[in-house]
């Protein structure tokens, strides 16, 4: 934001759907439709305001509806106990978002994704190396199969599923950052959403949901080959109950240094 300053920004928008609120850092963009059964729209506009100074503005009014306005380039927020000013910025600075189009991507449960993300996130590291595993890998594989990779070089983890694909994938294999798979989890958990939308294109993932829409840069860091890394034959197996297995790990870990 320091070389971007409009980037501080949230740009609010009025339309046939409800209220638009898109947010950007040139990384990962956010944009939020606040639905009509939620918002009155008296009249159209569009302002782009100081995204803190606004959320703390609404996080400690004590109204339980607020009215906002435009004037000119400013927003004005009316509340029963004050009148506040919000000095805006022109519309033209703001960068585009990339669109999302639902005739090239592919659908899954919101909740088989958060449990991909939950099942290899921790094996990855936010450090930056000099084999980019500050990513997560996904891999499309046969039969409409959908696998996510993750390692920080001492660990490695893998899930799969299986997803509804409408139209035809760019690649065989996409790279994310780690910073864009926690805003995912974040949107997930915030939203809970039944279904989710996947959409890859030039050089972004998009992820829609029924109100919201994530963008992100994909990586062009090349993950390491994972599939060298795990047996092909096991020689032995040990099958036992899940939460007999986990309670004895918590009670060793108590009996070590670290």
């Amino acid at each position: 934001t320091e070389l971007h300053p409009i980037l501080v920004n949230v740009r609010i928008t009025t339309s046939a759907d409800g209220l638009i609120f898109r947010a950007t850092d040139l990384s990962i963009s956010l944009t939020y439709t606040l639905p009509l059964s939620d918002v009155e729209i008296l009249e159209e506009g569009e302002v782009l305001l100081p995204a803190v100074k606004l959320y703390n503005l609404l996080k400690e009014t004590p109204d339980t509806t607020i009215v906002v306005e435009q004037e000119e380039l400013n927003g004005v927020l009316l509340c029963n106990d004050g009148r506040f000013c919000l000095f805006g910025e022109d519309i033209k600075k703001f960068p585009e978002i990339e669109a999302f189009q639902e005739n090239i991507c592919l659908e899954l449960p919101g909740g088989v994704l958060q449990k991909l993300i939950k099942k290899t996130i921790f094996a990855s590291t936010i450090e930056k190396t000099r084999f980019d595993l500050d990513n997560i890998l996904i891999d499309f594989v046969d039969n409409n199969i959908m696998r996510v990779v993750a390692t920080d070089g001492k660990r490695l983890a893998t899930c799969e599923t299986t997803y509804n694909l409408i139209g035809s994938l760019p690649s065989k294999s996409i790279t994310i950052p780690i910073k864009c798979v926690q805003q995912i989890d974040k949107v997930l958990s915030t939203l809970n959403p039944e279904t989710i939308q996947l959409m890859f294109a030039d050089n972004h993932l998009l992820l829609k949901t029924a109100n919201c829409i994530l963008s992100s840069r994909l990586s062009d860091a090349k993950f390491p080959n994972y599939s060298k890394v795990i047996p092909k034959n096991l020689d032995a197996q040990v099958t036992c109950l899940h939460q007999d297995f986990n309670s004895a790990l918590k009670r060793l870990c108590f009996m070590t240094d670290n």
